[in-house]
């Protein structure tokens, strides 16, 4: 019984970490023959309909991969793309820095904001503001730091890097986002 307990704790304070105020929403089109990406239409819908209701709205998507600074190499991370309502959306506090902004999406400005776990292991005592990182061979320059979530370990929510969704094209190959 102590063991159930203290495993269902657990489990509750890690989806407190991540937010327990999130909905997701996957769109899906059925009909093939549309290529219409629908997803800026219904964040506008959003923003629009439920400002009243709802902290912000952002598109969805991750993928794994390579990040590196200078000798140092994570392959850990998750790579998250997102908009300037990224963090506010998933319980994420800037501790340094600037988050995404607005004009970033519509400049496809090569920046990020990374996890407390990316800036210990890859800058170590250097300041990571600034700082030029590759992510999947792409350069990125470092504007903000999240404050540490969840424990600053390896494979943890601090092991995380967002950049804008806009880039998705140029990292993922496609420029659809269905979440």
């Amino acid at each position: 019984v102590s063991v159930v307990q203290g495993y269902n704790a657990d489990l509750t304070a890690y989806y407190e970490k991540q937010g327990v105020n999130k909905v997701n929403v996957t769109l899906l089109n059925f009909d093939r023959t549309n290529t219409t990406d629908q997803s800026s239409e219904f964040m506008d819908w959003v923003n629009e309909s439920l400002s009243a209701y709802i902290t912000g709205v952002t598109p969805s998507a991750s993928t794994s991969g390579t990040l590196r600074f200078e000798s140092n190499i994570n392959d850990t991370a998750v790579i998250y793309f997102g908009n300037e309502q990224w963090s506010a959306c998933n319980n994420y506090t800037l501790d340094e820095g600037r988050d995404l902004l607005e004009l970033d999406m519509a400049e496809r400005s090569r920046v990020c904001v990374i996890g407390s776990y990316l800036a210990d292991t890859l800058f170590g005592f250097q300041d990571p503001i600034g700082q030029t990182l590759s992510v999947n061979g792409t350069p990125l320059t470092v504007v903000g730091v999240f404050y540490q979530k969840d424990g600053g370990v390896e494979e943890s929510m601090d092991d995380a890097v967002v950049v804008p969704y806009t880039l998705n094209r140029q990292m993922l190959g496609t420029d659809t986002v269905s979440e």
